[in-house]
């Protein structure tokens, strides 16, 4: 009994994601703890390198995620936010935090790829989606306010991206969040 990825671009893209999602959820958590540079610096140009290269993986297979538009519109404002900890060095811990909500999707995505489910993994699953969509992530959204304000950049143009990125996944989490049972247990088949 082997996990068949053939034909279903679904099963292969999660994969695919599973491959790098937990590292660096891992590395953003060691970032956040420790507040270590030079491992907030590792995963910001993780996620970066993540995120072109699953855009471009996206854009060749939209058929591979439930909103490809919504998934490419996610991946843009998150380099605009990434960009902030490279231009702001002393945001960068910050920054690589916003890692933290790939323990969410890395659970999610072997979910889906896996199909187990049991009454204790749910509940945990249940836990983990509070915990990163509803603290951890707002609470990062009011501290990325605060930077913007404290390098006096909120109302200028040096601030756009980083505030683009801030309202930008704001949007995309409430939507996730609002459509959370279709995009949990996606497959990529019309029902």
């Amino acid at each position: 009994m082997g996990l068949d990825l053939s034909g279903d671009p679904v099963k292969q893209h999660d994969f695919l994601n599973l491959l790098v999602l937990p590292l660096i959820a891992l590395g953003s958590t060691v970032a956040t703890w420790t507040r270590n540079p030079r491992v907030s610096v590792t995963v910001i140009n993780t996620l970066l390198s993540y995120m072109a290269c699953d855009a471009l993986y996206i854009a060749l297979r939209p058929q591979s995620v439930p909103s490809a538009k919504l998934v490419l519109f996610h991946h843009f404002v998150s380099v605009c936010g990434l960009s902030h900890g490279v231009r702001y060095p002393s945001a960068k811990v910050l920054v690589a935090s916003y890692g933290l909500i790939e323990i969410h999707t890395s659970y999610m995505t072997f979910r889906r790829l896996t199909g187990l489910r049991s009454h204790a993994s749910e509940l945990l699953f249940q836990a983990t989606t509070v915990l990163v969509r509803l603290v951890i992530i707002p609470a990062l959204v009011i501290l990325s306010f605060k930077n913007l304000y404290e390098l006096d950049v909120l109302f200028k143009l040096e601030g756009v991206p980083s505030l683009t990125a801030v309202l930008g996944l704001s949007f995309f989490n409430a939507q996730f969040l609002l459509k959370r049972k279709a995009m949990f247990n996606y497959t990529g088949k019309k029902e």
